[in-house]
């Protein structure tokens, strides 16, 4: 796994949008749930290429000190190609 520290969120995501099937869509959400700073746990995305990738976002306080977000997105097309095979 990657860590990126002192990156800014939303120019890491126009980084990334190309890679997705809904573009403007994913830059959208990232903006939304950074605004909002709601927990995000296993928010499934798909990508171009075919793949499915999973998305969770932790907004990260000490002592209600804003310092950052984590997020971690993870490969999951091979878990949802196996629920499609097994049915």
């Amino acid at each position: 796994p990657a860590m990126l520290l002192g990156v800014d969120c939303g120019d890491a995501a126009r980084g990334a949008a190309q890679l997705f099937a809904d573009t403007e869509g994913f830059g959208a959400r990232v903006a939304e749930i950074t605004a909002r700073g709601d927990v995000v746990v296993n928010e499934e995305m798909n990508l171009k290429d075919g793949r499915v990738f999973e998305r969770d976002y932790v907004p990260v306080n000490l002592e209600g000190v804003f310092l950052g977000n984590m997020w971690i997105y993870r490969d999951i097309t091979r878990r949802k190609r196996m629920r499609v095979v097994s049915r």
